[in-house]
């Protein structure tokens, strides 16, 4: 009876996996051919991934503020900033700088690319404004300030709102737009935020890309701010964590001072114990003074050094809580 059982299972298996064997195997290659190999789909994980990863960072580093989106054509990145966001449980408003009638007309040489054309990448406000409805972005979440770099940046104090920024994202493809962004964000730079470059490894026959030539000139005589690569997305993209350069350079020559100090307590115990000394021991009073000396020399080393330590300290906490308060 078991035995019969158990052919029956068999032979109804057989059956069933014959009907559907075709259906799940057709689903299953419109999945891997849909998520695998569909261009756009990979994009869009890929920028997701980025995302996720860089609001992770900055709420688990305690890095508050707005996210700042400058290029928002399709409305793509801006949901899934949204997103993203809300799931890893910042909540900074979000705003949104873009022309909205696409891509500027070419300012200088170096905005000359194959791709990039005027007029193209046009979302209009009504346009965008219906996709964040969509993408469930509330209204009062986000602010969308509509018009061409040098009529909207370049009129904004460095006192105009948003002046907390922990994320800002660069997609405006030109040199010029991707320079006039950068100017807007120099003042508004702090420790632990990040920026990232939608189209920073694209370049044209004759020149390199318009977001890394904007950026390598902006940082070349920076003396605040380390740029220290972070994630790179797709081919195409790429981001960067702002570090402050006194608390890296003091972080790097922490190992040097621990050396020295190592060295001036060697130096300073061996001429304690030598039997010769400037002024012998023998004499009564002044047979001491030379290692005194040495002991106070080396004291005023280590107050030296831990007092400059606590300014930079409590220097890097005061700008933490001006950048807050801001």
């Amino acid at each position: 009876m078991t035995f019969r059982l158990e052919k029956l299972v068999q032979r109804v298996n057989t059956h069933l996996l014959r009907l559907f064997a075709p259906t799940v195997g057709e689903a299953a290659e419109r999945a891997a051919r849909q998520y695998f190999f569909d261009g756009d789909v990979r994009e869009r994980l890929y920028r997701q991934e980025f995302f996720s990863n860089a609001f992770k960072a900055l709420r688990f580093n305690g890095i508050d503020g707005d996210y700042a989106e400058f290029g928002s054509w399709g409305g793509l990145t801006f949901a899934l900033a949204y997103q993203e966001s809300r799931r890893r449980g910042h909540h900074g408003k979000l705003w949104a700088f873009d022309s909205f009638q696409g891509l500027p007309s070419p300012q200088v040489e170096a905005d000359d690319h194959p791709e990039w054309q005027s007029g193209r990448l046009a979302t209009t406000l009504d346009e965008f404004h219906s996709i964040c409805a969509e993408n469930g972005i509330p209204r009062d979440t986000y602010i969308a300030v509509p018009g061409f770099y040098e009529d909207t940046l370049s009129t904004m104090s460095v006192t105009d709102e948003p002046t907390n920024i922990a994320l800002a994202y660069v997609d405006c493809d030109l040199y010029s737009s991707t320079k006039a962004v950068l100017e807007f964000l120099e003042p508004r730079l702090k420790h632990g935020m990040i920026v990232a470059f939608d189209d920073y490894f694209c370049w044209s026959p004759s020149q390199i890309s318009g977001e890394r030539k904007a950026l390598l000139e902006i940082t070349s005589d920076q003396e605040k701010w380390e740029w220290t690569p972070y994630i790179q997305f797709g081919w195409h993209g790429t981001s960067f964590v702002i570090e402050d350069k006194s608390l890296s350079q003091a972080a790097a020559a922490a190992p040097r001072r621990q050396q020295g100090y190592k060295l001036l307590t060697a130096a300073a115990a061996l001429y304690l114990v030598m039997p010769y000394d400037l002024i012998p021991d023998f004499i009564p009073v002044v047979g001491h003074f030379d290692d005194a000396i040495v002991l106070a020399l080396l004291l005023r080393a280590f107050k030296r050094d831990w007092s400059n330590g606590f300014r930079r300290l409590w220097g890097a906490r005061g700008m933490a809580s001006q950048n807050q308060v801001a």
